[in-house]
């Protein structure tokens, strides 16, 4: 061996990394997934919510080609409760009576449609009836009609830009529920259950919303005013506004307001 080659090391060693080094990378490696993760998944979070929105964009359509099919009124659901509870096939049913979702889907022809992609199944809950359909061609959505608009003309409707005709809640039923729903016997006219806890906090501390002239667009929950639900009287003055928290939120489950048209 000449002496030229004596106290080099291997080739294979010097390429080596040493335990410290492993250490540090790895360290590294921690810190930007810790710093990426959260940016990930709010980019996931934000596709989410424009894919939503884009759902009810058509369903806004659909909306304004019902309404010229029927006289330029709303669609509606037959009764103030949650349509399909329990049915097997939810808001498709055969067996459930007329309710908005069914009432569109001629003209959307698309059941993904009614359905956030934000939004996870409702299931395993007290109230099963309730609860996301997993049978073929059953339909589901976790969005919301105002019951102040329901069947209503557009004509009586003084700014329908302005008026909601359907927003969200944070999980998928088979239900067509109708929040805030009619009270019933009262003149005027009046709907509670507005706002709760689980109500338009699903995308970026808001929600899409639908308007009566078939316009969408995302809105921030403490910005959603109750006047936006044609809700009036001294209990919804046209400033106020929704709570986020989940005390006040549910408090305002309990208001009552005349609807201003």
């Amino acid at each position: 061996m000449s002496l030229s080659r004596v106290g080099r090391r291997p080739a294979f060693a010097q390429a080596a990394f040493t335990l410290i080094e492993l250490l540090v990378v790895i360290a590294i490696i921690a810190i930007l997934a810790a710093i990426l993760f959260p940016v990930f998944a709010q980019a996931r979070s934000k596709a989410r919510q424009t894919a939503c929105l884009s759902n009810q964009k058509q369903l806004g359509t659909a909306l304004m080609m019902y309404a010229q099919d029927y006289d330029e009124t709303l669609a509606g659901n037959n009764n103030n409760s949650a349509e399909a509870v329990g049915l097997n096939l939810g808001f498709m049913d055969p067996g459930s009576v007329r309710n908005w979702a069914k009432s569109l889907m001629p003209y959307v022809k698309n059941l993904q449609v009614y359905e956030c992609p934000q939004a996870p199944p409702r299931e395993l809950t007290a109230s099963a009836g309730y609860n996301y359909s997993f049978t073929s061609g059953a339909g589901n959505t976790n969005y919301y009609l105002n019951g102040g608009v329901a069947d209503r003309p557009l004509a009586v409707i003084p700014n329908p830009a302005d008026i909601i005709f359907l927003h969200e809640t944070s999980v998928l039923t088979r239900t067509c529920q109708v929040r805030p729903f009619l009270v019933a016997n009262t003149n005027p006219l009046q709907v509670r259950e507005a706002n709760t806890a689980t109500y338009d906090y699903i995308h970026n501390e808001g929600a899409n919303l639908l308007f009566c002239d078939g316009h969408a667009k995302w809105q921030k929950k403490r910005a959603i005013r109750f006047a936006q639900f044609g809700m009036t009287g001294t209990n919804c003055p046209p400033d106020r506004t929704f709570r986020d928290d989940f005390t006040g939120a549910e408090a305002d489950r309990n208001v009552q307001c005349p609807v201003a048209f």
